[in-house]
């Protein structure tokens, strides 16, 4: 091998590796370092070791997913043994997020056989999906693997003729995604199904198989969402989806391929080899029939009723489609009328434009609600990475990599319905491959028409390598120090985790409180963290987030038994969650919901979050800090932790703010017994340094330094012990 040529696969091998270090480091310290209050990741978790441990699924074991994704993490702990904790689920979606980024990358390798590209594509990828991190451990996580999974082997065995065997893999891969999510796995069924008439349409139609497909494609929107179909945020949905499909339709080259009617005779094969093996696997640890199908399919249905989020489409969207669609018109005009040079020179031009948009967008993510943009004003413009370029050589591969990947992602942006949240991430997300897969031919074009080699073309990949490259290190450098700033959260199953002080000293203080005082926990919503951490029961085993528009009236009543039947129910309440959800227009009802307020008090609030007891119940509310005067400080605490010798007052929100020190220098301290009811339990006494005692307790801290140097109204109390150890042992509650 020539020694330039050695030293060019060695510094692509360095690359390779830098980035692969970079994207695993930035990945880890987001998964580890950030956790969303709404707690689904505490759901879906809860949900899988109820399975695991009880079996039954959808009978007992209540779900809103497919089995396939219980049945996939019962045969990870199966081979691996793994505990399956917060720990656990944050390594899982991080290898998920890694693996998905990097197979979208060899798919654009595969298809162009660009190393810019693919690395644009990587790298973009991971970035764009870095709300994997706010809902770790979700099977849209997993989706998002499995789709880019099966486009990745589907097209390698129709490169290699083996189009049977793409086709069979493209059954078990709508399977697999259907178990996960069912709608996931039916609009990428549609997505093959309008690849496939496309490019063998002419086989089965005749004339007009494009059209067809468009018809076909906006008739499957129209009805699978036809439950707010009268919606203005549907309507524009649909309005954009047309003008999507209308783009690809006239862009993708028709009756390329001779897929007959045995394809869905092998589809289906794979489809149901998948099915079989997920739902014999369930259906021997209890679950019945008629439950999996509520489960899969019936109850699915009923969601967008039940609840639905809205898409934030940014203004202007489907004017910018009609712009859209009169630029594809104008562009076949000119070809039609032998102007070929001018439509080059157009669809050149608005790729730029688009890949500078592309660019800002990229540079933004994190910081500001960018993927909205993408998502409202990317789908009408389709074909624009489609649409072939004169002179510009394409393989076959090349192709079919494009125009399978464009109608699998078009249909995957009904991900987003019912709920359009963190959905339009992962139903938009194969975008940047049909991006990557449109630059080096496009440098190739500028190149040619600029009679130079290693000119424009050089300088488009070096831009998006730097912008893109450039945002991978300063979103590493963002997410290292937010990480290496918190403190350890220090629960069960949380080793590595580290958030805020704030986060980190609420949670523990609701987990001690929780432990010390309750022997059921429940939560408004559902946040069954807790229960995690505690070590906790819920009332039954039908746990959801949104339990008050999921579960049925019976299935509320029987929580609403248990809590009548348990000693010391408590709830976790998060007041901030509920005022978002009143507002948005879905707010808790119900008779659980009902019971809740009228049977159960706050005991204390902290930050927002709130531990409810029961009606004229009393808790020692440990962990609590409240002021005693100018000079004087309460904080609520289990003692026999050891000898305290010193403590500090500071800046929940500031870590590295001012510390103020309390300790037989300048602090002297009075204790107060309490019972768990929080009842004083003999006289008070004053105490001094070292501080050691037993028990509950009120602890008084007055000294001068109170006034002069501690913050004034939110504190963090530290307990400094004489072996040296740290403890985060009480907040400032709400007022």
């Amino acid at each position: 091998m020539p020694s330039d040529l050695k030293k060019v696969r060695g510094a692509g091998i360095g690359v390779l590796v830098m980035t692969g270090v970079l994207l695993s480091l930035t990945g880890f310290w987001r998964m580890f370092g950030h956790f969303p209050g709404y707690d689904d990741e505490g759901y879906i978790l809860y949900t899988v070791r109820a399975y695991l441990e009880h079996g039954n699924l959808y009978n007992g074991v209540y779900t809103q997913y497919g089995p396939g994704f219980y049945v996939l993490l019962e045969g990870v702990q199966s081979v691996l043994g793994v505990t399956i904790d917060h720990a656990f689920a944050r390594w899982f979606t991080l290898v998920l997020w890694l693996g998905t980024a990097w197979v979208m990358g060899v798919v654009t390798k595969r298809a162009t056989g660009s190393r810019a590209g693919a690395w644009f594509v990587w790298v973009t990828t991971f970035l764009y999906l870095h709300q994997f991190s706010e809902e770790a451990f979700h099977p849209g996580v997993v989706c998002c693997f499995v789709l880019a999974g099966s486009l990745w082997t589907m097209l390698e065995l129709i490169r290699r003729g083996l189009a049977s065997w793409a086709m069979f893999v493209a059954g078990s891969g709508t399977a697999i995604l259907g178990l996960l999510k069912v709608n996931v796995g039916v609009i990428f069924a549609a997505g093959c199904a309008l690849w496939l008439v496309f490019v063998s349409g002419k086989r089965w139609l005749g004339r007009g198989p494009g059209w067809w497909g468009v018809l076909a494609g906006v008739l499957f929107a129209a009805a699978l969402m036809h439950g707010l179909l009268g919606t203005a945020w549907v309507g524009i949905f649909l309005g954009l989806l047309t003008a999507g499909l209308a783009g690809l339709g006239a862009t993708i080259p028709l009756g390329r391929r001779a897929f007959g009617a045995g394809t869905m005779v092998v589809f289906a094969a794979g489809a149901v080899a998948v099915i079989a093996i997920v739902a014999g696997v369930v259906m021997y640890h209890g679950t019945s029939m008629q439950a999996l199908l509520e489960g899969v399919i019936f109850g699915p249905l009923r969601h967008a009723d039940a609840y639905s989020y809205a898409v934030d489409w940014r203004p202007g969207s489907l004017v910018l489609a009609l712009v859209a669609m009169l630029a594809l018109a104008g562009h076949r005009q000119l070809v039609n009328r032998g102007r070929s040079d001018a439509a080059a020179r157009l669809l050149v031009g608005l790729r730029l434009a688009h890949i500078f948009g592309i660019l800002i967008i990229v540079a933004l993510l994190g910081h500001f609600r960018v993927i909205g943009v993408l998502f409202s004003y990317s789908i009408p413009w389709l074909w624009l990475w489609l649409m072939p370029l004169p002179d510009v050589a394409r393989d076959e591969a090349g192709q079919d990599a494009r125009g399978l990947v464009a109608c699998v992602l078009i249909m995957q942006t009904l991900h987003a319905y019912p709920v359009g949240g963190i959905q339009i991430c992962w139903g938009s997300f194969p975008l940047f491959a049909l991006i990557g897969m449109a630059v080096p031919e496009t440098g190739a074009w500028l190149e040619q028409r600029a009679g130079v080699r290693r000119g424009p073309g050089v300088w488009l990949c070096g831009l998006l390598l730097l912008v893109t490259g450039g945002k991978g290190v300063l979103t590493a450098v963002e997410y290292r120090q937010h990480y290496l700033l918190g403190e350890d959260l220090q629960l069960p199953g949380t080793a590595g985790m580290r958030l805020s002080r704030r986060e980190s000293a609420t949670y523990q203080i609701m987990v001690t409180n929780s432990v010390a005082h309750a022997d059921m926990l429940f939560s408004l919503p559902g946040m069954f963290s807790f229960n995690l951490w505690s070590d906790l029961p819920t009332p039954t085993l039908r746990n959801t987030t949104l339990w008050y528009a999921l579960l049925s009236e019976p299935e509320q009543i029987a929580i609403i038994r248990a809590l009548e039947k348990a000693r010391r129910p408590m709830l976790v309440v998060d007041r901030t969650l509920i005022s978002i959800l009143q507002t948005s227009g879905a707010p808790p009802k119900g008779p659980l919901y009902a019971h809740l307020l009228a049977n159960f008090r706050p005991a204390f609030s902290l930050h927002g979050l709130d531990l409810w007891v029961k009606a004229g119940r009393t808790i020692a509310p440990i962990g609590t800090l409240r002021s005693a005067g100018d000079h004087a400080l309460q904080v609520c605490l289990i003692g026999s932790g050891g000898p305290v010798e010193a403590v500090e007052i500071s800046d929940p929100d500031d870590p590295t703010g001012e510390r103020v020190v309390l300790d037989a220098s300048n602090t002297r301290i009075v204790v107060q017994p309490l019972n768990s009811a929080g009842n004083p339990q003999g006289p008070s006494h004053d105490a001094g340094w070292p501080l050691q005692f037993d028990g509950l307790a009120w602890i008084t801290l007055s000294s001068g330094e109170l006034r002069a140097r501690s913050p004034e109204h939110e504190r963090m109390l530290v307990l400094k012990y004489s072996d040296g150890r740290l403890s985060q042992a009480a907040l400032s509650v709400d007022p």
